[in-house]
């Protein structure tokens, strides 16, 4: 552990308050407001697939990256010297969830943003700050990285191969018996593992297909037309997340039965009611 806190060490030889928030703003990243931005950005702004997508692939990321924190129950650098620590986080170390995150989106940016220099300069910018910011930060060693990136790298390739088996699976099923496979299964999860990040995933798993159930008998499993209304379109979404997290927020400490149905509400406002708005604003026009 010690060489490795050395590495720590020199990048704090470079510490400055520029470097300081530049670092601090790339662990908003690794942060649950990244993905209060991201599912209602692709679910409403671009596809209600990838929205879809993103959650599942992120979710699943969530849970690998918690059982193997709970197998390996590696301190942080903070934790054995308070000294370099700008934030503090809970959990053990190994392996780094943003390191995980930062390869995870890279590669899905290099797969479906084909735009030659740019997908890849957005690509490396984003998985090299991301990745630093952890070190700099003082809440990963540089062998939780190395392990986040080789976990993240196994589940995009994962992704890459069961992508489209898995949505002509999903294609196949009627959608109520969809809503009540996935369900049961999310909904078995919290039996096994009392987690808080595993009751939002299971909140929010139940809430995606049933969000999808509802849309779909409504008919409001549309994409945006153009650009302009795909903006429109996800900052409803956007501001009705972030508002009922304000709202909700206090609720989020009285029990594990409201971090499961929080997330259940956010997902029917994103995959639901915002369409549903959405519509009602278009028929006026």
């Amino acid at each position: 552990m010690h060489w490795q806190l050395d590495w720590i060490y020199f990048l704090h030889t470079l510490r400055h308050p520029l470097l300081d928030g530049w670092f601090l703003f790339f662990n908003l990243f690794d942060r649950q407001e990244f993905f209060f931005v991201m599912i209602p950005l692709l679910w409403l702004g671009i596809s209600w697939k990838w929205g879809v997508r993103f959650f599942y692939l992120f979710g699943i990321s969530a849970l690998v990256n918690l059982l193997l924190k709970m197998i390996f129950m590696t301190p942080r650098p903070f934790q054995l010297d308070p000294s370099v620590a700008l934030i503090y986080v809970p959990g053990f170390g190994f392996p780094s969830g943003g390191a995980q995150t930062a390869i995870l989106v890279a590669g899905l940016i290099l797969k479906e943003w084909k735009r030659g220099f740019w997908s890849w300069f957005v690509a490396i910018n984003f998985f090299f700050w991301v990745s630093l910011s952890r070190l700099y930060l003082g809440v990963h060693f540089p062998m939780d990285i190395l392990g986040g990136w080789m976990v993240g790298l196994f589940l995009l390739i994962l992704y890459y191969k069961t992508e489209r088996k898995i949505e002509r699976w999903v294609e196949k099923k009627p959608p109520f018996s969809l809503f009540l496979r996935v369900s049961f299964f999310s909904l078995a999860l919290p039996l096994f593992f009392h987690e808080p990040t595993v009751y939002l995933l299971s909140g929010g798993s139940v809430g995606v297909v049933l969000s999808l159930f509802l849309a779909s008998r409504s008919h409001l499993l549309l994409d945006p037309k153009n650009w302009k209304e795909g903006c429109m379109r996800a900052l409803i979404g956007i501001a009705g997340v972030f508002f009922f997290s304000f709202l909700l927020q206090p609720l989020f400490k009285v029990s594990a039965v409201f971090l499961i149905l929080i997330p259940v509400v956010f997902s029917l406002w994103i995959g639901w009611v915002s369409p549903w708005i959405w519509k009602k604003i278009s028929s006026l026009h």
